[in-house]
């Protein structure tokens, strides 16, 4: 186990870090990639808070993979330890940043974004989600079966909406000596604790 080391910080707040812990630090540099992808392909992302990390290092899968960059949302613990209100965190590996081309850092960032994604009630609600990748593939498996890769074809050329709207619940009745049939509900139809 680390040794655990406390620090001060700015503002007067003590940290408890373990030394071989990553270190992170806010990047404008990230920050000024990310803008223009919001406004032209992500759109639905335009008033949300997100904040642009640094890693000092990548991460490794136990496949030894270099993952780049990650996307994350805050959880409540968070949101009551810290002042921050985002929404979305994208944290990128600057290691490896620094030795990109423009275009790759533009590829990592709209990745990363493309994880952000909404759900709007049918009240208009928003909450703030984290999507999954929808390809998830090996090489050899798509070299084999041709209709995989038109299926991707197909994804490709007409991608997921980051906009997710929750699908209409149904309430089935029968009455006596009748048929059944279905009814859309609203959110005003139900009362949900939570």
């Amino acid at each position: 186990m680390g040794v655990l080391k406390i620090y001060e910080m700015g503002g007067g707040k003590n940290q408890i870090r373990r030394r071989d812990m990553p270190e992170y630090e806010i990047s404008r540099e990230v920050e000024a990639v990310a803008r223009p992808l919001i406004e032209a392909n992500h759109r639905h992302l335009l008033t949300a808070r997100i904040t642009f990390l640094f890693r000092d290092r990548a991460w490794k899968t136990p496949e030894n993979r270099t993952i780049l960059g990650r996307a994350a949302k805050r959880n409540e613990l968070d949101k009551v330890l810290s002042e921050r209100e985002e929404d979305f965190i994208i944290i990128i590996a600057k290691p490896t940043w620094e030795r990109m081309t423009d275009e790759e850092k533009s590829q990592v960032v709209d990745h990363e974004l493309c994880h952000c994604s909404v759900l709007i009630s049918n009240s208009g609600v928003r909450k703030w989600m984290l999507r999954k990748h929808p390809i998830e593939d090996f090489p050899e498996n798509l070299a084999r079966y041709e209709f995989r890769r038109r299926q991707l074809g197909d994804l490709i050329a007409n991608p997921p909406s980051p906009i997710v709207s929750p699908a209409p619940r149904r309430r089935i009745t029968v009455q006596e000596n009748e048929e059944a049939h279905e009814d859309t509900l609203t959110d005003a139809d139900t009362h949900v604790n939570h």
